[in-house]
């Protein structure tokens, strides 16, 4: 009974391999491999192994039960998501914020910048 059980299980173990970019690998495992843990834990304990740095890999692998490998796999692709999408609006953001203060540079205006409850003029310096 119990070698039945065994080999059902075995059946239902499938290996995948994820595309994540390289670059993300570090953030994505997390400090000492919390964030990595978690979604293991959470999704039955899917062997989730990142390639080592030096293969400029981008393959992730996932090995577990078919649906817990599923999910774990949609998980990895959402945090991967959010990491990309956190960059490019800190990039957008500098951006605004670079063109904005060209602008009043250019203009010869004041800035008003918003301090806690208090608003403070900067004078933006001429350039000589």
């Amino acid at each position: 009974m119990n070698i039945i059980a065994d080999e059902l299980f075995q059946v239902n173990i499938i290996e995948v391999t994820v595309g994540i970019p390289q670059k993300l690998h570090t953030s994505m495992i997390g400090a000492k491999g919390h964030l990595i843990r978690e979604i293991s834990d959470d999704c039955g304990g899917v062997l989730i192994r990142f390639p080592s740095e030096s293969t400029q890999s981008d393959k992730v692998y996932l090995k577990g039960p078919k649906d817990e490998v599923e999910k774990a796999k949609r998980r990895l692709l959402e945090v991967a998501s959010d990491k990309v999408s956190d960059e490019l609006c800190s990039f957008l953001i500098l951006l605004n914020l670079l063109i904005f203060l060209s602008f009043c540079f250019l203009s010869r205006k004041n800035v008003l910048l918003h301090i806690g409850r208090s608003l403070k003029v900067v004078h933006i310096l001429h350039c000589y």
